[in-house]
């Protein structure tokens, strides 16, 4: 299984419809490489909040993360080439074709919702994941 495609909207320097972010990957390593401020770090961050990984901090969402007020970031992962392990573990979870040659597909869609509300003392945000 790989990551084939992210597609990401309203998160930090990346804005939503038209001008939404879609990277297309193919198998094997992939490298980013851009101007400063160009969104490496954007692209990234988003991966680690839809995959829920992190490094050795807590990563927490901030209002700031929202792209120019928006009050969703939407972010989903594409993965394709699913092994027999891949389909049993998400099973419940594939996007089957309309023909029968087609090839399940593993979908991972992240939301966040700026509510404006606050919890002690700090922005809360509504986070979805499926």
């Amino acid at each position: 299984m790989y990551l084939s495609t992210l597609t990401i909207s309203n998160f930090r320097c990346i804005d939503a419809g038209a001008s939404r972010m879609e990277i297309t990957f193919t198998r094997g390593l992939t490298a980013l490489v851009g101007a400063n401020d160009a969104g490496k770090t954007a692209i990234i961050d988003a991966l680690r909040f839809a995959l829920g990984t992190s490094d050795q901090d807590r990563q927490r969402l901030q209002d700031s993360d929202f792209h120019a007020g928006a009050v969703e970031i939407t972010i989903v992962c594409k993965f394709e080439a699913l092994n027999a392990k891949d389909l049993r573990t998400f099973a419940e979870y594939l996007t089957y074709g309309v023909n029968l040659d087609d090839k399940p597909i593993l979908y991972l869609n992240w939301l966040a919702e700026n509510t404006g509300e606050s919890r002690r003392g700090r922005p809360f945000h509504r986070i979805e994941g499926q």
